[in-house]
């Protein structure tokens, strides 16, 4: 069976998604037989292929080595890096994004990291609850997380975590992560009433999911170990 890595949980239907490192991963509810799954991966045979030959031709992600002139996304757009003072602040402005110089590579991407956290903290999650308002889509609570492979979640109980790496995203594709996940609150599973639900509030879902699948490499940090 080619399946790297299976995850069994309370959901109720299966569902496959293949990494950015070409993995098959298969979630499946708990009950339900290993055959059943082996007969799943075996059916998407040709889709399993396809992605995994889509992804071994996508760019792979440049490592950062803090070097001035290095690319940051924040917001759909690229920041060059410039050092700042070793006391100062992550900063944007202009096109750039200023990372207090440390001779230790490791604080300085443990800042910027941090600086990416707070804004998500700052934009992801009041637009969520702007967004769950609009649309009459209520969670229950919702977080951010540091997900590398998913870019958001909802639970059973209506609980939402959003990945931090989607403020590296523009704010309409960022909304279509939140707003997929808002109305799994309603449909819990990647039925046709799910999907007509996400047309129906979001018509051009397709165009920014897909902008999100192509443009992924560039929506992750990466940190050198030296240079």
């Amino acid at each position: 069976m080619d399946i790297d890595q299976l995850i069994r949980s309370s959901r109720r239907s299966i569902s496959l998604e293949i990494t950015e490192q070409g993995k098959l991963v298969v979630r499946a509810p708990k009950r339900i037989s290993q055959r059943t799954i082996e007969q799943m991966v075996s059916k998407h045979r040709d889709w399993i292929d396809r992605k995994r030959k889509e992804i071994a031709a996508k760019p792979k992600i440049t490592p950062h080595f803090f070097q001035e002139g290095e690319v940051f996304y924040y917001l759909g757009e690229p920041h060059l890096l410039a050092l700042a003072t070793p006391d100062s602040l992550v900063t944007i402005g202009e096109g750039k994004i200023w990372i207090p110089r440390a001779d230790n590579k490791q604080i300085m991407a443990d800042k910027v990291t941090l600086w990416y956290q707070q804004r998500a903290k700052e934009l992801l999650l009041p637009r969520l609850k702007e967004l769950s308002a609009y649309y009459g889509l209520p969670y229950t609570t919702a977080k951010i997380t540091s997900a590398k492979s998913r870019w958001g979640s909802c639970s059973g109980k209506n609980s939402i975590c959003l990945s931090w790496y989607l403020v590296m995203a523009p704010s309409r594709v960022a909304d279509s992560v939140m707003i997929h996940e808002l109305c799994h609150t309603i449909h819990h599973d990647h039925s046709f009433a799910f999907w007509s639900l996400v047309e129906q509030i979001m018509p051009d879902y397709k165009q920014r999911r897909q902008w999100l699948k192509d443009n992924r490499y560039l929506m992750k940090l990466e940190f050198g170990e030296s240079g």
